[in-house]
């Protein structure tokens, strides 16, 4: 039995010390590591809450719908002059471009994913980890490459393998360690360079590499995947992300979704006498 009183603690200092947490860590990590901190914050305090009455202020993104306005998709002739890109020289760098535009995954877990990760049987890659860079304590220079369990809990999943992404996993002849670095997992800065060195080639403007998991999310929901799929697909703790941050018809499902109205009218028109002027 715990004999911790959580009931004492002041609501308002347990906010206000997450929050000069992140703020001191603010500079020297990216919005994803953030959010990290305070989906783990939030659970750690909904189990307070659960357990020992504790309450609490759900911590929010502040950024977040700065974060839905920057979201941005290849286009499909990008897309096309990607994946001729990709094909004209088909090797394992090459091969983690398709994989994440295929299945959604983010850098540090293309960098993390080892061959043994790889259902061949099943035709499934299993995400079991990501590579960061962080900063180390008690140093604002210093840094390590650090391999974690994935991000959230929900990040850590099963993602099925499509005909064309077996038949590529299947030409590969060496099978073993890492899939971008052999015996060390890539560091994801360096592969974000090979990304832009890859675009440069298509003839495609510079993006982040977070554009291919934003390209396939939108092919997913334009090609009507199951929204709850979708979110299981890319490892987010809720559906309601994947709503807000994806599901944006396009200008041209718009028009579809008017035109079929327009052609129930149509319908009905038929089933009428012609008005006279």
């Amino acid at each position: 039995m715990c004999d911790m009183n959580l009931e004492n603690i002041e609501n308002n200092s347990i906010n206000t010390a997450f929050r000069k947490i992140c703020a001191q860590y603010h500079s020297n990590s990216s919005e994803g590591v953030l959010r990290s901190m305070r989906s783990i914050f939030n659970r750690i305090m909904a189990y307070a809450s659960e357990q020992y009455g504790v309450t609490y202020i759900k911590e929010k993104n502040e950024n977040a719908v700065k974060e839905q306005a920057q979201i941005e998709v290849f286009t499909e002739d990008e897309q096309a002059k990607l994946i001729k890109a990709v094909y004209s020289g088909m090797d394992c760098n090459n091969l983690g471009i398709y994989i994440c535009l295929s299945t959604g995954m983010r850098l540090g877990e293309i960098c993390a994913l080892r061959w043994e990760d790889i259902d061949m049987d099943r035709r499934t890659i299993k995400i079991a980890r990501t590579v960061q860079r962080i900063s180390i304590e008690g140093s604002t220079k210093k840094t390590a490459l650090v391999t974690d369990l994935p991000k959230t809990f929900c990040s850590k999943r099963e993602i099925p393998i499509s005909d064309e992404l077996f038949r590529l996993l299947n030409g590969i002849n060496k099978k073993q360690g890492y899939i971008l670095n052999g015996d060390r997992p890539l560091e994801p800065r360096t592969y974000e360079y090979r990304f832009e060195k890859l675009l440069t080639k298509a003839g495609i403007s510079h993006r982040k590499f977070h554009i291919l998991r934003h390209t396939f999310a939108t092919n997913c929901v334009v090609n009507g995947v199951d929204i709850k799929a979708l979110s299981e697909l890319l490892g987010h703790s809720d559906v309601k992300i994947t709503l807000n941050r994806y599901v944006h018809p396009t200008l041209d499902i718009k028009r579809n979704y008017i035109n079929s109205i327009a052609g129930i009218y149509g319908q009905y028109r038929g089933q009428l006498p012609t008005l006279k002027e």
